[in-house]
């Protein structure tokens, strides 16, 4: 999956560091901290790669606890511990534009409401991102 797109610029975490933060995040328990996955299961299987069934064309991390929060690549930047923090939203290149991040942010706002936190939620975006912004402010 590509996690860094032409918009991302110098600071974007490169996959290896998303990689290890959303696997340490599977260890964590559910009420603490959740991985989400957007996975493609089309009816046109030359969107698969061989002798698969679906695909995976995006992710997003929510922590929850503050104390699950201790990874913050190159921004340094924590979120307030009152917040529920969503990180490391990424749609395959080839399939965005199609309403995935849209699905993603949904479920983690989901997520959130289940743990009681539905009205806080924080993130980091990149300034130049413009199609990230725009989705964020679309969502509020």
């Amino acid at each position: 999956m590509v996690v860094r797109s032409d918009q991302d610029g110098p600071e974007a975490l490169s996959y290896s560091d998303v990689s290890k933060f959303l696997t340490s995040l599977l260890a964590v328990p559910p009420e603490k901290a959740q991985v989400l996955v957007a996975r493609l299961a089309p009816t046109d299987t030359t969107l698969l790669p061989a002798g698969r069934t679906t695909r995976l064309v995006g992710t997003a991390g929510i922590s929850i606890d503050p104390a699950e929060r201790e990874f913050f690549g190159p921004f340094q930047v924590r979120p307030p511990d009152t917040s529920v923090y969503l990180s490391n939203m990424a749609v395959d290149a080839r399939f965005r534009r199609q309403g995935i991040a849209q699905l993603l942010l949904a479920a983690c706002e989901q997520a959130a409401a289940a743990a009681g936190r539905s009205n806080d939620i924080c993130l980091i975006v990149n300034q130049a991102n413009d199609a990230a912004q725009a989705l964020y402010q679309q969502a509020g």
